[in-house]
């Protein structure tokens, strides 16, 4: 069975800052940045072939997931990431605690990090999102890098992730 894959992520923050000085007229300034991220069907440049996601897993403890072999996709296909594009992380507004991304060690997908012992916090409600939608994105390589762990601060928590990439 052929599959094909698209992608559109649109990230936006617009803020607006006011001020009501006494005495004066308000003053008002709208900043805003967007990113609009589009990955079409492939392993190139711009392009991503694989697709994983879980919604709303409650963790109590360390959970490993292995990026290269172990995953299966919405059809049930296996999954072998050799590269990632986009990943995003997102912890329960309803938490207590922290979700604890990457630092498995040996086998420690590096992702953005430079080294596979350093951990990224998502605070309750909070987010992490990375993209690498460049030809070498971030390199899965089986066996030794490979393995994405997430952990709580403590108690049990609860969140979603969902990870793009290639298979080659």
């Amino acid at each position: 069975m052929a599959t094909t894959l698209t992608t559109k992520v649109n990230l936006n923050i617009n803020t607006v800052h006011t001020s009501d000085a006494e005495g004066l007229a308000n003053a008002s300034a709208t900043i805003e940045q967007q990113m609009l991220l589009a990955l079409a069907d492939g392993v190139g440049k711009d392009q991503s072939d694989l697709v994983y996601s879980e919604k709303d897993q409650s963790i109590s403890g360390a959970v490993d997931r292995d990026l290269a072999g172990s995953l299966l996709d919405a059809f049930g296909a296996t999954l072998t990431f050799v590269k990632v594009k986009a990943l995003m992380i997102t912890a329960a507004v309803a938490n207590t605690d922290t979700i604890i991304a990457f630092g498995k060690g040996a086998t420690g997908f590096l992702g953005p990090l430079t080294v596979n012992t350093e951990t990224l916090i998502i605070r309750p409600g909070g987010a992490l999102v990375v993209f690498a939608p460049d030809l070498t994105g971030y390199p899965v390589a089986a066996g030794s890098t490979d393995i994405l762990t997430f952990n709580v601060g403590g108690g049990t928590q609860v969140f979603s992730w969902q990870i793009i990439g290639t298979s080659a």
